[in-house]
């Protein structure tokens, strides 16, 4: 899932997400918790503006980290161990050939040891960058999101009709705004907000009082 939501949000902008009910495709034979996301793929200017702050971020991160990841990379750099360092005196017995044989091969496996961990450090560090990264980029570049949790979608767990709140229909409750009026509202209440481009120069707040909860 990890994943998915990284190649999402760098692609896209979530509208809304839209909870459905647990027995919504019970009658299909699935009994898992639904929701809908609706995306919009950027346009040209919010993809640059992601694509550059992304970058800014991850800079800015690998250069608070190069100490850690410098210190790691001087591990990888020192050499293997040379035979010839070990090297018993000419005319040395056969035991201190051996011992000299076991210190070069104790040294090789510390070597080894050493240089695998100091790979596996810097693997981690870099995780860690590109992910703090991304998070201090979702928040320069922040936006409302609709949610809405339903009741009623227009099918029950037996797969009858039902009533719908999703959109105006004839089974629509009266009086009460469906989702998708409620949806309409929130974007017309953020209009101020997205027609800045989503310039993602620093965190932005909505130009509105209007909080993106739960509506339902």
């Amino acid at each position: 899932m990890a994943g998915f939501r990284e190649f999402v949000e760098g692609q896209s902008r979530i509208e809304a997400v839209v909870s459905v009910p647990v027995d919504t495709f019970v009658a299909s034979g699935a009994t898992v918790k639904t929701s809908l996301l609706f995306l919009r793929k950027f346009s040209e200017l919010e993809a640059a503006n992601w694509k550059r702050v992304s970058e800014e971020e991850e800079n800015a991160e690998r250069a608070r980290r190069k100490p850690e990841l410098d210190a790691q990379k001087s591990i990888l750099a020192i050499a293997k161990p040379k035979m010839a360092a070990f090297a018993p005196p000419s005319g040395a017995s056969k035991s201190v050939a051996e011992a000299a044989a076991l210190q070069f091969e104790a040294a090789l496996k510390a070597h080894s040891q050493s240089v695998a961990d100091a790979k596996k450090k810097i693997k981690e560090i870099s995780g860690e960058i590109v992910e703090l990264a991304r998070k201090s980029a979702r928040a320069r570049c922040s936006y409302p999101i609709f949610y809405y949790d339903a009741a009623k979608v227009g099918i029950t767990s037996t797969g009858e009709a039902d009533d719908n709140e999703l959109f105006p229909n004839p089974r629509a409750k009266a009086g009460e705004p469906t989702a998708l009026e409620l949806f309409r509202e929130h974007q017309a209440a953020h209009a101020q907000f997205f027609k800045r481009q989503w310039e993602c120069s620093k965190p932005l707040q909505p130009e509105t009082d209007i909080k993106d909860e739960e509506v339902k």
